[in-house]
């Protein structure tokens, strides 16, 4: 991801670790993980995390922003995690 040193892997382990989606619901499509939002209640997958990038994007609500913002939402402070290494002059904090 653009400006985190994080793999898909600890992005899916953030993700299901934290009880955001289960590994069963989510999907891979075109460089996004998909899977339900978490900010509204639906059937099918629309909402995606770039994982090259970190932004996120619900396809049907329109809620979006960067993963700082996803982590904040679910009560992390990012520079608190242990799998990002985020610079301190960085943009993403």
């Amino acid at each position: 991801m653009q400006g985190y040193d994080i793999s898909e892997e600890m992005l899916l382990n953030f993700i299901i670790s934290n009880n955001i989606a289960f590994e069963k619901e989510i999907k891979n499509v075109n460089g996004w993980i998909m899977f339900n939002c978490p900010f509204h209640e639906e059937k099918n997958p629309s909402f995606g995390i770039n994982i090259e990038s970190g932004s996120y994007h619900c396809f049907a609500c329109h809620v979006k922003g960067n993963f700082s913002d996803f982590a904040r939402h679910f009560g992390f402070d990012i520079s608190s995690l242990p799998f990002l290494d985020i610079p301190l002059n960085s943009d993403y904090i």
